[in-house]
């Protein structure tokens, strides 16, 4: 049974090949969705890709041995046999690899793109997020969302709240009105008294008859359910994930798990096993 409460999402179906586009996940809260000048407002850099990683070793070749010589005490014959012991031992060190430093480069090819920028003042640094194998990222568009048709109903809540505060009100007022009237009569006869208890129960049965209206306010004001239809406008294979002040971390960060762990996750809850 559908939830009265809940928009229903339909998704319209479109044969048309849809444009390409690169989208920005923001850090902030941006009262807008949809196109933008980025480049006119963002000047981004390219950030180094290697954060978090460990760091990559000098290939250059093992560090130069330095050796203290007191020429008081040395001669030169001496010293000349210090050098070319010390230079044998160089040529017997064995050179790095080629190969070890060819994976370390591609290694760090293989790391995904960081950019840095400024927002407003504020330094923001991005991350390029691939969407995973299998998978097209889709921009969907809703005008009648954008012009207020998920909010269109706030007009008729802030009203319903204010007859409920009405009712209540008058509920208040009606019990006040019967201890007032229970202070006043209290040295009176037994026989008052019996009156005051009988009007203490109409009051009660009045504020009875006050809380039905509330249940018919919630049903009569409710709006009927409404379906919003989002259109399928670009597509796009990777987008820039933003952060403030600090790079992003992929270890933390939910978007980028969700892509990057969650999906994989999904794909093998709902795999059909063959037969």
């Amino acid at each position: 049974m559908d939830n009265p409460k809940l928009p229903k999402i339909a998704i319209s179906s479109s044969s048309a090949s849809l444009p390409s586009c690169a989208p920005n996940l923001m850090p902030f809260s941006i009262d807008y969705n949809g196109t933008a000048p980025v480049s006119t407002f963002l000047r981004i850099e390219d950030a180094k890709r290697n954060i978090g990683a460990p760091e990559v070793e000098d290939s250059e070749g093992p560090e130069s041995q330095e050796i203290t010589v007191d020429g008081a005490e040395t001669s030169k014959p001496k010293l000349k046999s210090e050098a070319s012991k010390l230079a044998d031992t160089i040529a017997k060190l064995p050179l790095p690899s080629t190969s070890s430093a060819s994976s370390l480069e591609a290694q760090k090819e293989d790391l995904p793109k960081r950019f840095i920028s400024t927002f407003r003042g504020r330094t923001i640094h991005g991350l390029e997020v691939h969407v995973p194998e299998g998978y097209t990222g889709v921009l969907f568009r809703s005008e009648g969302y954008n012009k207020g048709g998920a909010n269109s109903g706030g007009g008729t809540l802030s009203k319903m709240k204010e007859k409920v505060k009405g009712a209540l009100k008058r509920k208040g007022r009606k019990g006040k009105m019967t201890e007032e009237d229970e202070e006043a009569t209290g040295s009176r006869t037994t026989r008052r008294s019996s009156r005051r208890v009988a009007a203490a129960i109409d009051v009660d049965a009045e504020d009875e008859n006050d809380e039905a209206p509330m249940d018919d306010i919630t049903e009569e004001d409710q709006e009927p359910q409404k379906t919003t239809t989002l259109d399928a406008s670009m597509r796009f294979s990777s987008f820039v994930l933003w952060h403030p002040d600090i790079p992003v971390d992929t270890g933390k960060d939910e978007y980028f798990a969700t892509v990057s762990e969650w999906m994989k996750v999904a794909h093998a809850i709902h795999c059909v096993e063959e037969d």
